[in-house]
């Protein structure tokens, strides 16, 4: 699963939708370890997060869009990484003294 720790409080409506929207992203990559992208059908996502197809459609207009999705959330974690070695760099460095 995807996540990131941040010290803004979310309103409960948008850590809801983040967190079915992190849901799906992690069902269909599971889905594409076992068959292609094009071979999948948006009934399987749905029956796998348990959700309607009405619902898959609010946050992702597109099956497509997952993909896209995807794209986003690998891109935060890449441009987060120096941040977060930094971070422990610089832990490790005052835990040392």
């Amino acid at each position: 699963m995807y996540y990131f720790q941040s010290k803004k409080a979310m309103s409960l409506r948008k850590e809801k939708a983040a967190r079915l929207k992190l849901s799906v992203l992690d069902h269909t990559i599971r889905l594409i370890g076992k068959k292609s992208f094009d071979d999948l059908y948006v009934e399987e996502i749905c029956s796998k997060v348990k959700i309607s197809k009405v619902t898959l459609f609010k946050y992702f207009p597109q099956k497509e869009d997952i993909l896209l999705y995807y794209f986003r959330v690998w891109c935060l974690k890449r441009a987060v990484e120096p941040w977060e070695k930094a971070q422990r760099r610089n832990l490790c460095y005052n835990l040392s003294f």
